[in-house]
């Protein structure tokens, strides 16, 4: 038979306690752990996690998982989280906070899809192939630098799998997790096996409808089948299941997302990443307003709140509602390595995966001053809308006029301090 394995929810106390007990026993070795969790602190973590709806945390595999941006704990690549002020949360652009909370590198093009918003659209199998050592490079750069999640994504990943392995077993576990970002296109056991033996702390599995057919729709090319496959396999092996959830106009009520919500629980998923979909790759010609407007907002605020504080809902997965996380009266966006970052598949540094906005390329560039360059721009979280969408006229009549993606951040330097720098 086969083994599952479901994640167990901690809410209030329960949550209390487990900052308590790492407080209390991590502490005793590290002092590190010690600064990080005084009693004041773990205080100013549950009020910040109440407001950003972050109510729960995840036992998984002996493993306590609180977000998608921090590994689990207990675990060196946590304690290195920690010695870098990651729990520093509102302190990001500062010497308190060095560490990088996420990074996704598109280590390949390859992908069979046609994911109708896709933002690596225009690079999807192209000739450019980044090699294997190259990306080895990156990673022992970016661990250098105090990143926590190393997520290698694509295109496919799977479908390039010799060089995602390579790449996924010169990193050390002890400085970071690495997840994957894939469709579950070409999953088989055997990569999975070979994924567990080299690393891989989660999965996170693209997923946009409970509805085979409007997934389908959305992703084409039986898409539905490899996800729910993919889901079922990673987690039998042990590994973290999140899905990332862009949900389209079909599932846009509360009655579909919470069917989706249980779907999901079935798969034994512990996170479901909600993003909104963006004016970028295959959506950069649709108006903003119809593409997702305030309402759709609220729904998804609604839906969050739901699924995250009732007690209904306490054994469903963490709805990790990224844009209310970086709302302009939450965090505020912490683009362009402040918390995250996004290399694409041709080499080019942008500072989110919605913003296709190039400070500089690996291949042609140091990425050390590509990233200095970068967060000379962005030096402290933007608190206003999103700034993939203010830029996005711009960043628009910008590939209109010179036909590149991304658009090189000089050509929109201009806009950009009239728009985002107050």
């Amino acid at each position: 038979m086969k083994k599952k394995h479901s994640p167990i929810y901690l809410r209030k106390i329960e949550v209390i306690g487990f900052l308590l007990r790492t407080l209390i026993f991590e502490g005793i070795k590290s002092r590190i752990i010690r600064e990080a969790y005084s009693l004041r602190k773990i205080s100013k973590i549950l009020k910040l996690r109440k407001k950003l709806l972050l109510t729960k945390i995840i036992k998984f595999n002996n493993k306590y998982y609180s977000t998608l941006s921090i590994p689990g704990s207990p675990s060196p690549a946590y304690n290195n989280m920690i010695k870098n002020g990651g729990m520093n949360f509102s302190a990001a652009g500062t010497d308190l906070k060095k560490q990088i909370d996420t990074v996704l590198l598109a280590i390949t093009s390859k992908c069979m899809l046609k994911c109708s918003y896709c933002y690596e659209k225009q690079n999807l199998n192209s000739d450019i192939a980044i090699p294997g050592y190259k990306w080895i490079e990156i990673v022992e750069q970016l661990q250098a630098r105090g990143t926590s999640n190393i997520i290698l994504t694509g295109g496919e990943p799977l479908t390039d799998f010799e060089k995602l392995l390579k790449i996924l077993e010169a990193g050390d576990k002890n400085l970071s997790d690495f997840h994957i970002h894939t469709s579950g296109y070409s999953i088989t056991k055997e990569k999975v096996k070979s994924l567990k033996e080299a690393g891989l702390t989660a999965a996170g599995v693209g997923l946009d409808d409970y509805r085979p057919k409007l997934h389908n729709k959305i992703r084409g090319n039986n898409s539905f089948e490899h996800a729910v496959k993919a889901l079922r396999m990673f987690n039998e092996a042990g590994i973290l299941t999140y899905v990332n959830f862009t949900p389209g106009s079909k599932i846009m009520n509360l009655d579909d997302l919470l069917n989706y919500l249980s779907f999901v629980k079935s798969l034994n998923v512990s996170l479901v990443e909600l993003l909104e979909p963006r004016r970028c790759g295959g959506f950069i010609n649709y108006n903003i307003e119809n593409l997702f407007n305030k309402s759709d907002k609220n729904l998804l605020n609604e839906f969050t709140v739901k699924a995250n504080t009732e007690k209904k809902y306490k054994n469903h997965p963490l709805v990790y509602y990224l844009a209310h996380i970086e709302g302009k009266d939450q965090m505020g966006c912490m683009m362009g390595g402040l918390s995250h970052f996004y290399i694409d598949s041709a080499g080019n540094v942008n500072p989110c995966v919605f913003m296709p906005v190039s400070f500089g390329n690996i291949i042609n560039d140091n990425f050390d001053k590509i990233f200095k360059r970068m967060r000379s721009v962005i030096n402290k979280p933007i608190h206003s809308e999103c700034p993939s969408i203010l830029m996005s006229e711009s960043i628009k009549s910008k590939i209109l006029d010179n036909e590149v993606i991304p658009v090189p951040f000089t050509s929109i330097s201009a806009d950009w301090k009239k728009i985002l720098i107050n």
